[in-house]
């Protein structure tokens, strides 16, 4: 393969890369908008999504024989550490405290159990499974519910009667917004002292 190719191949795997996280960024700050408008319909849909999931779970555990079982009883523990965020939900109350704490750890066990499952299945014949099925099983049974909590969870301060998003009848604003919205910020930030005529121009 000659250089040439192989350079454009290498600028075009990136730049590939770029617009897939720029495109999940775009999507994530949708969801943050649609679960801030809909907070009635987040909440009943997480909470059954949870129950849903564990059913699943145990459907599999018990009828596939080449699911191990112990693996969808991790998966259904890490599930119902989601639950006592319900609590308060959408509300945060504090996110160092145990219940978000726990609630993280289980996410990172639960995606580690089953990539180590499906690393393993990948050596033994007919055990593989396609990149598309193994993307399509995280995100229904690793990542949804969590990615759910993360882009519809406002933090107290937002609830204080002092509070920003209280000022002025502006909305309350998700943990993941006010992140993204903040990093945009800086960006802003960084393009106006670059180019400063640019960015008078957008």
């Amino acid at each position: 393969m000659g250089f040439v190719l192989t350079s454009i191949q290498w600028v075009a795997g990136w730049f590939a890369i770029l617009v897939l996280a720029l495109s999940i960024a775009s999507l994530l700050y949708l969801l943050c908008d649609l679960a801030e408008e809909n907070v009635g319909f987040t909440r009943p849909f997480l909470k059954h999504s949870i129950q849903i999931i564990c059913a699943m779970y145990l459907l599999m555990g018990v009828t596939d024989p080449d699911v191990p079982l112990l693996k969808c009883a991790i998966g259904v523990a890490c599930h119902v550490a989601y639950l006592p965020l319900m609590r308060t939900f959408p509300v945060l109350q504090n996110p160092l405290s145990p219940v978000p704490i726990i609630a993280l750890a289980a996410t990172i066990a639960n995606h580690i159990s089953w990539f180590r499952h499906f690393l393993a299945a990948a050596g033994t014949a007919g055990g593989a499974i396609s990149a598309t099925g193994m993307l399509g099983f995280f995100f229904l049974f690793v990542w949804m519910v969590p990615l759910g909590f993360f882009v519809s969870m406002i933090t107290a301060d937002e609830c204080l009667p002092m509070g920003i998003s209280s000022n002025s009848g502006e909305k309350k604003t998700g943990i993941l917004k006010r992140l993204l919205d903040k990093l945009l910020q800086r960006k802003d930030d960084v393009v106006s002292n670059v180019a400063p005529g640019l960015s008078k121009q957008y």
